[in-house]
Formats: C-alpha cells, structure tokens, sequence
C-alpha cells in the first residue's frame, strides 16, 4: 500500500488533507478513487490507515481508519557523509541510502571531487536531493523522512566528530578490519554513527591525516577496489546487518 507524510497541521478531527504535489500523485498517477486506502505518516512518527473520502479542488481527503503501531526506522542511527560525486550517481546513492535506512545525509567536497557547485547550484542540487530521499522514504515505508543537509568541506567533519559514538572513514589504503570494527562498536553498544565515503579518485593521504581524531577510524572494504556508488551502501549494508534489532 502507497505511502506519504503530513505535517501534524494537515490532520483535522480524524481527517486528513493531502495538498500539493503528493495530492497530485495520488489523484493522476496512481489514480487513486473514493474509498482507497492508503498509509499516511506525520511528523510525530503516527501512521495512519487512512481512507479516501473526496477529491477537493487540488487536494485529497482522507478519513483516518485507525491509528497503526509501526516502526520501520533502525535502532541505529547512521549519518552517510558523501562526497560529491559526477553525473546521476549522487541521486542513486541518495536513494538506496535512504531504502537501506539512513538517518542524515551530508554531501561533502574533498580535494578530488571534480562537481563544481556554486551557491545557487548548490541549493538546487541540495533541493533536488531531499525530493530523491523523501520519494524514497515513501517507497521503502519509512517511519521518518532523512535529511539531506547543506553541503559541507570534508575538513567540517571534524566539527562534527562530538555527535558521534563513531564515524567510520572508508579508505582503500587501509588494512584495518571492518569486521573487527563492527564487533566493537556492538560490544560497545554504539548507536550513532557516521562514515565517510569518498569521490571518485578517493582521498588523498593529507585528507585522510586531516581526519586524524579519536571518533575518526579508517577501515577497509576488502580487498577490491569499489566505486563511490558502491561503497557507500556496501559499508551501509554491514553496518545495519551487524548492529540492527531485527
């Protein structure tokens, strides 16, 4: 069953008014009639069954069928730190990040990320980013909708580094053991935790010596080298198979 969040605002005795572009959706292009049901999720992380009851000018209204005990968000909480990468390979990864379960997304420069971004193409890309992630949180029935920040330096990450039981730095030149890393942090029973994926050429050495700190800790993926499309979720996909309450 189709999914989509309100604010709390849009929720009036037990109905439900979907406005704008999600109304849209559902009148044009799932072609959705009187009487569907669909799950609708508010910012307070309620889901709802919810019924349609009226097509009204360019909104849809929905009568609250009852109020459902569901949560499909991770006991952990991951932030990706990605750097910016070419062509579409950024909406991708945004994407499959968000079906696989991250909580916060920063995109990153680094010395290597050949994307040149000035502010106003900045905040259309950050734009179109978040509208990637919350179709995505759609599809995959997320509890909550991640957020994809401003875009940041990768010597920024440093600043952030108290947020963070751990940030995991995916570096090709390094030979310590993910797994060993991971049985640490369940050991330790760490919750909050960021990684660091880099671009296309990678980092360079002067990079990885910037993010020289304690909660900072360089890992290796094995022993193939992978794409920066593919790395983020292969680090993701470990991470959420170790350390998740299924």
């Amino acid at each position: 069953m189709e999914k989509f969040f309100i604010n709390t605002s849009q929720i009036i005795n037990n109905n439900i008014i979907i406005k704008n572009e999600d109304a849209k959706h559902i009148a044009k292009v799932l072609r959705k009639k009187v009487n569907d049901e669909i799950y609708v999720t508010d910012e307070e992380k309620n889901t709802y069954l919810c019924k349609i009851i009226l097509f009204k000018d360019h909104d849809v209204v929905c009568e609250i069928s009852g109020k459902l005990n569901i949560n499909t968000e991770s006991n952990i909480d991951i932030t990706l730190f990605q750097c910016i990468a070419k062509y579409d390979k950024m909406d991708y990864i945004f994407q499959k990040a968000t079906e696989i379960g991250v909580k916060q997304i920063y995109p990153v420069v680094s010395n290597r990320v050949v994307v040149k971004l000035d502010d106003k193409t900045m905040t259309k890309k950050v734009d179109r980013w978040n509208k990637i992630v919350y179709e995505a949180s759609k599809q995959s029935q997320r509890t909550i909708i991640p957020n994809v920040e401003n875009i940041i330096f990768l010597k920024d990450i440093c600043n952030l580094c108290t947020n963070y039981d751990i940030i995991l730095l995916a570096y090709e030149q390094d030979n310590t053991n993910l797994k060993e890393i991971l049985k640490k942090c369940k050991k330790n029973e760490f919750k909050n935790i960021g990684i660091i994926i880099g671009p296309e050429g990678g980092f360079d050495i002067s990079e990885v010596e910037l993010l020289k700190c304690d909660k900072i800790v360089p890992v290796s993926l094995g022993k193939r080298i992978l794409r920066t499309e593919t790395a983020s979720l292969a680090l993701l996909s470990n991470i959420f198979y170790e350390l998740e309450d299924i």
